[in-house]
């Protein structure tokens, strides 16, 4: 109580004493930490309002350089930016990026960079920018320089370029003794990975060694050959440590199954790829579909990309299988995972897995369900309930049960093949389809085989020969052989041998036949011309 005397005695009639006495004593430290936020609000307010002119300052100094207008679309990246970095940022260091911008660079240009890549103005234009712009410069040469950064403003960013200049030819050196690649094919990677030329060559010797010593059962050109592709390809594996590259290795060959020589040959990006937090989570999820590891190892030896696709991706596309499954067996389906439509195509067709889900794979599904008597799958992956018929002469198959007969045919193209080769039944009559490519409930089904077979191949060749014959031949156990007619069967899965010797056809002159017709086939006039009316197609 003394200090408040001894404020009333100086202040007696402040307010603050007044305050002071009228609150209670367990309130107090709540009323000063009030008073005191309430002061603090006000020196940040006050902060703000110089932080605001800062900013504000900076960004009139780079548009007056560069005679701009303010425009929101175009700098709001840039002012973003200042705001973030204010406390580190100069007006000298913005004033030095911006000389060093205006030097090299025509004012657009310039300005381009700034507004796509604020980071520039942290760099030093001394020791970081002019070494980066010169190297780019050798690179590209000028005029290319100044296109490439329109394209990618970006580039004035590149770590680690321009602190070496001598490297950039030993690089050259080695990537055309070495590696036997062309001036042109090393102006590419100049273009496309110009970070690969700062690199020192002892570690790019170390990467390429690793990938020699590791590709056993290729000769050194073959090994030279696949490790070129791979550094045309994804020059970036070669930046990275030699220890996390042979980290990956183990991890592909010993838990995927795959060999180094696969990997660089056909997935060498995924040696760019985390461990951890990408290659692991994804086969854990194959693992769930396909828990026999010697069958999984097959299936991504047969397609490793599917390990480069994101994990969400892959999950949503075996779900949306799991899904058709559900619907066509019910939510408890009698088998298990590694026995679902998923696990089959994994196995089967594993690159279907590949294709989009949502404009390649549920088109196609949809127009095959309705070429099978079987209602539409929904846009939005969730397959409706099936409608199957059960008629004698038709018994339907389920969706899943389809797909499972063959599910390679996920991987044709719909509007290149399972179309074309669906038209080609129905105006042969082997099955009825309505004008919305509807089977009609009293047509034969198809199998998944049927519509996977192919059309210039097979199927054309075969049923004009066969229908050509019946009008030309007088020999008589042709005669009798073609009364029967070209069945599906013999049409579809017979040899060319088996084919002739069932109609006693000339399998020479069939041969013949085919190969000359062959080459002709065009889907359009010619196509519907044969179809009509049988006549032979001309050049």
């Amino acid at each position: 109580m003394w200090l408040s005397w001894i404020v009333f005695l100086i202040f007696p009639s402040s307010t603050l004493v007044q305050s002071f006495h009228l609150i209670p004593r367990h309130s107090r430290y709540a009323y000063q930490r009030t008073v005191a936020i309430d002061e603090q609000s006000q020196k940040t307010h006050h902060k703000n309002r110089r932080t605001n002119h800062k900013v504000r300052g900076l960004l009139d100094h780079v548009l007056n350089r560069l005679n701009h207008e303010w425009d929101e679309t175009k700098w709001s990246r840039l002012r973003n930016y200042l705001y973030r970095s204010q406390e580190k940022l100069t007006e000298d260091q913005v004033k030095n990026v911006l000389d060093f911008l205006l030097q090299h660079l025509e004012e657009k240009d310039a300005a381009l960079v700034l507004q796509q890549s604020p980071r520039i103005l942290r760099k030093n234009a001394k020791t970081s920018l002019e070494p980066t712009y010169q190297f780019l410069k050798e690179l590209y040469g000028e005029s290319l320089l100044s296109m490439a950064l329109k394209r990618n403003p970006d580039l004035l960013l590149t770590r680690g370029a321009g602190y070496d200049g001598g490297v950039l030819e030993l690089v050259e050196v080695f990537l055309a003794e070495e590696l036997a690649l062309s001036q042109r094919q090393i102006a590419t990677i100049k273009k496309d990975f110009p970070v690969l030329f700062q690199t020192p060559v002892s570690k790019l010797l170390s990467t390429v060694y690793l990938f020699r010593t590791r590709m056993e059962h290729q000769t050194r050109e073959q090994a030279t050959a696949a490790i070129a592709k791979l550094m045309l390809l994804h020059p970036q594996v070669f930046i990275l440590s030699v220890e996390s590259i042979e980290h990956r290795i183990e991890f592909l060959v010993k838990d995927c199954g795959l060999d180094t020589d696969s990997v660089v040959r056909n997935a060498g990006f995924l040696l760019g790829l985390s461990i951890e937090e990408n290659l692991e989570p994804k086969l854990k999820l194959l693992l769930q579909y396909i828990p026999n590891r010697e069958k999984l190892a097959t299936a991504l030896k047969s397609h490793p990309q599917i390990l480069g696709l994101a994990q969400d991706n892959l999950q949503a596309k075996v779900s949306y299988f799991d899904r058709i499954d559900a619907d066509c067996f019910g939510t408890h389906p009698s088998f298990a995972r590694d026995d679902s439509l998923a696990s089959r195509i994994l196995m089967r067709a594993t690159p279907v897995l590949s294709l989009s889900l949502k404009k390649n794979i549920i088109p196609k599904i949809d127009f095959l369900a309705k070429v099978w008597g079987i209602d539409d799958v929904a846009a939005d992956a969730r397959p409706r309930i099936a409608s199957l018929d059960t008629s004698p002469r038709s018994p339907r198959l389920s969706l899943s049960k389809q797909l499972r007969q063959y599910p390679s045919i996920l991987s044709l193209s719909l509007e290149g093949n399972i179309r074309p080769t669906a038209e080609f039944y129905n105006r042969t009559n082997y099955i009825e389809l309505d004008s919305n490519w509807r089977l009609q409930p009293w047509s034969v089904s198809l199998r998944g085989r049927d519509l996977a077979a192919s059309l210039p191949n097979r199927l054309l060749p075969r049923w004009h020969f066969f229908h050509s014959k019946q009008v030309s031949t007088e020999d008589r156990n042709t005669q009798r052989a073609m009364q029967k007619g070209l069945s599906l069967h013999i049409l579809v899965s017979a040899t060319d041998t088996i084919f002739c010797d069932e109609f006693n056809f000339d399998t020479t002159e069939y041969s013949v036949f085919k190969r000359e017709a062959i080459p002709r086939l065009k889907f359009s006039s010619q196509f519907d011309t044969w179809i009509k009316t049988g006549r032979p197609i001309d050049v």
